[in-house]
């Protein structure tokens, strides 16, 4: 009950992406799958696009792992960095310097009116999306001991279930992981012996 076509080679070679058509209703059984059309659909959704991304992630044996909950959810302390795409990196790339303008946009097909115009500049101050995260790292420099420590506790919080998962089933998902209890053990300072 889904379409997908993966865009990896030619010019997307450093862009790799997929775009993905799912169908709410199983082909042979008529009965709604992932339930789209209900309140919650879209945080069903990421669940399941976790779940499926990180296990592909396992099975290829790749470190990286997709986590679906924002950032502060996750305990990083940043503001988060907008899409940049392809072109804005190749406009960052080769050093052009963009100029932003005011531009007319048609509104939906059923809106009250035709067309709006956006304000740029206004918006970007005059930035590319790549210039506006990496003004976004400079302002906020995050350590890398805290981003390794984050990716560590995410991992142990996983591991945990997929132990109680195995071991105690009827505790899976119910005991949540105190991350920063672990981080607090994790970070304490250890004794030196005494000679």
């Amino acid at each position: 009950s889904w379409l997908a076509a993966f865009h990896e080679s030619g010019k997307d070679e450093q862009n790799p992406h997929c775009h993905l058509v799912i169908r709410d209703r199983d082909v042979e059984t008529g009965k709604r799958v992932a339930k789209l059309s209900e309140k919650g659909s879209t945080e069903v959704l990421r669940q399941l696009w976790e779940v499926c991304a990180n296990q592909a992630l396992a099975e290829a044996r790749r470190p990286e792992r997709v986590d679906r909950r924002t950032l502060k959810a996750q305990g990083v302390e940043r503001r988060p960095t907008i899409h940049e795409g392809v072109r804005s990196r190749r406009i960052n790339r080769r050093g052009r310097r963009i100029e932003s303008r005011s531009r007319d946009v048609r509104n939906a097909a059923l809106a009250r009116s035709p067309g709006r115009r956006v304000d740029y500049p206004a918006i970007d101050g005059g930035r590319t999306r790549s210039a506006y995260n990496q003004a976004l790292r400079e302002q906020q420099p995050m350590l890398e001991s805290t981003y390794w420590q984050a990716i560590d506790a995410d991992q142990v919080e996983r591991d945990f279930d997929q132990l109680r998962a195995i071991h105690r089933p009827d505790l899976a998902g119910s005991q949540a992981f105190d991350q920063e209890a672990w981080l607090r053990r994790r970070l304490k300072p250890r004794r030196k012996p005494k000679r």
